[in-house]
């Protein structure tokens, strides 16, 4: 095994690593797919720190570990404790979040102002150079020489966040009166392992001020953790929202300045024009997305007519934000620019973006109407940035089809190297069934299809000794459903659009049985180890039908020709299946039964399910066998 595996090697772990540490010598682009359990984080920071050379003091590459999962970066941080204790060597590591969580200015204000990326980094650079903000003044020499940027006690500062979480980092650089975003890169210098966001990497922008900064793109390793998020997480990054409450708060600004520039007046008309379009085009469909055109915005007028009367919005804007900076305001975010320069950009025709709209409610069901561009095709965005790495690790549970994330992130064939390793856990400690008996599909949603599901659930709780956890298609679905069980009300646990969670683990007793959504937080977010007995998903949990996604479908055909519908609406909900069951076991203890119901996951989808579900699951279609099956599984283990 490698020198820089600090652990005992489990099942597995030197064939992942070893293939790591080969592609990452190779400069390749890996794509692995590997269950929870193995161990992927020490393995993909064990083959990066060899290939580094940071055991020989080489440091001839840095490590960025991308994540999502702010838990994550503890992780990281105790593995690359636990490499330099088997090298003797100190293997510095830095976490960072974006700059706008880690602003105190932001944490400060009072009152709260929610605000957008792109203007919170306006906010930011006007607060430095301006001077209002005393957190990066403190930080910096004054009078200095060329090169001489900060003083030795923010270079001290940003030293001691090395190996520290971010919200631990954050407490200690406040105190100081500086800048933790500022001290965090300081600090990723002189380190070998740099923590960070998909953005950080993935923003051009993002990474030409930040990344850049500290280390060449080409001179790194990057490592990217839960990797089936990456596509859709930059595609939502890039997209942007108009909301008609943006919009009232625009008009506010307008009027508070309508008497210094009359021709505010021409703005509010035209906002109030926008809003009223915006209701119109959502009257009829309620909250369901609706495709609309650019043409739709125009709200009557002529596209040059248009396109100026933007422009009068934006120059409001910077007047309303020269009169916040002149009142000594640390937020000097303008509504009034940010539609003016969203309304222009979505005016701009791009393959790569549809645009709707939809009603949104808030948690008092009041409703509003918002406009998004909506990003669907991040690839080029991520193929390019992926160029510039020496060489990469993709890694997740749920990384299959190989083939289809190679595809939609951009990875050239012979870049590539693909991985799918089997499960690591205990065999005996999982049943894994397919039953084809019944079907979420719309055209046999009725009453009898609704009752032959209810009764499978039923089946399912009776045969499992403890809780369990069954997820749907959708929240209609799911009341469908729910409303149909009987005698196990005192037990039932049902997730809600606002449901969190932390709320269920406060709540759980020892036999709830949990009632999800498969696009819902819990489908992802929820790890009780040692919990679940059965998880169960209910249907192929689809995109709801709609023109919206027919325009996607119709996008992804004219790039992956006969695949299109594959690749924009039925792998992604199975893979959503795949992720939902898995919350069951998530250690080497666990012991669950893993069940799908569906009748298109017996022949259609089969071939796009992992290689180890092929290998062990047992198909059928009768309840009997389904619930035989589970007390059989259970029979093996004596109370």
């Amino acid at each position: 095994m490698l020198e820089t595996f600090p652990y005992t090697p489990r099942t597995g772990q030197e064939e992942m690593t070893q293939a790591m540490l080969e592609a990452t010598e190779n400069g390749k682009v890996m794509l692995a797919h590997a269950p929870t359990g193995i161990g992927k984080s020490i393995c993909s920071l064990a083959a990066a720190t060899k290939t580094a050379g940071i055991d020989l003091d080489q440091d001839e590459y840095k490590i960025l570990f991308l994540t999502n999962r702010r838990n994550q970066a503890r992780i990281v941080l105790q593995e690359a404790r636990a490499i330099g204790k088997k090298i003797a060597k100190t293997v510095g590591c830095v976490a960072i979040q974006s700059r706008k969580s880690l602003c105190p200015l932001i944490r400060e204000q009072q009152p709260k102002e929610k605000l957008d990326y792109s203007d919170f980094i306006e906010v930011c650079k006007e607060a430095k150079t301006s001077g209002r903000c005393r957190y990066w003044k403190n930080m910096r020499r004054t009078g200095r020489r060329e090169g001489e940027l900060w003083t030795e006690e923010a270079l001290e500062t940003a030293r001691a966040t090395i190996g520290k979480m971010p919200e631990e980092a954050y407490g200690y650089v406040t105190s100081q009166e500086m800048c933790t975003y500022e001290a965090l890169k300081l600090a990723a210098q002189e380190s070998q392992i740099l923590i960070a966001r998909y953005i950080h990497a993935f923003d051009p922008t993002i990474k030409s001020y930040f990344l850049e900064k500290i280390f060449e793109p080409e001179d790194s390793i990057t490592i990217i953790d839960e990797a089936h998020n990456l596509g859709d997480d930059i595609a939502k990054h890039y997209s942007i929202e108009i909301t008609e409450r943006t919009i009232d708060t625009a008009a506010i600004e307008l009027q508070g300045i309508r008497s210094q520039k009359p021709e505010a007046e021409e703005c509010l008309e035209l906002l109030n024009k926008l809003r009223q379009t915006m209701w119109r085009l959502t009257e009829t469909e309620a909250t369901r997305e609706t495709l609309i055109r650019r043409w739709d915005l125009t709200c009557g007028y002529h596209l040059e007519e248009l396109k100026e009367k933007i422009e009068l919005l934006k120059e409001l804007g910077d007047a309303i934000k020269e009169q916040k900076e002149e009142a000594g305001q640390v937020v000097t975010r303008s509504y009034t620019h940010s539609i003016a320069e969203k309304w222009e950009t979505i005016m701009k025709p791009d393959r790569k973006y549809i645009l709707l709209t939809y009603l949104k409610e808030t948690k008092w069901k009041q409703r509003y109407p918002v406009v998004e561009l909506r990003c669907i095709d991040a690839r080029d965005t991520i193929s390019t940035t992926l160029e510039t790495f020496h060489a990469a690790i993709l890694m997740s549970a749920t990384l299959t089809p190989l083939q289809y994330h190679q595809d939609t992130l951009g990875i050239p064939e012979e870049r590539a190297v693909r991985q799918e390793y089997p499960p690591v856990f205990p065999k005996e400690n999982r049943r894994i069934i397919i039953d084809v008996g019944a079907t979420s599909q719309y055209s046999y949603r009725d009453e009898a299809m609704y009752g032959t599901i209810a009764d499978y659930c039923e089946r399912i709780i009776e045969a499992t000794p403890g809780p369990c956890i069954f997820f749907y298609p959708s929240y209609g679905f799911l009341k469908e459903i729910v409303q149909r069980l009987h005698g196990y009300a005192s037990r039932v646990w049902v997730e809600g659009p606002q449901s969190t969670i932390d709320e269920f683990q406060e709540q759980k007793e020892h036999d709830t049985i949990l009632h999800a959504v498969a696009s819902g937080k819990f489908a992802e977010g929820i790890d009780v180890p040692d919990y679940f007995k059965a998880a169960t998903s209910i249907g192929v949990p689809l995109a709801t039908w709609s023109e919206v996604v027919k325009e996607k479908i119709a996008y992804y055909e004219e790039l992956y020709p006969h695949r299109g519908r594959l690749y924009a609406y039925e792998i992604p909900a199975i893979n959503k299946i795949i992720q939902s069951v898995g919350r069951a076991i998530r250690t080497p203890q666990d012991r669950a039964a893993m069940i799908a119901i569906d009748s298109r996951l017996g022949k259609r989808y089969r071939g796009y399910l992992p290689r180890y579900w092929k290998d062990e699951m047992i198909v059928t279609a009768d309840p009997d066998q389904v619930s035989d099956r589970i007390g059989e599984f259970w029979n093996q283990w004596p109370e």
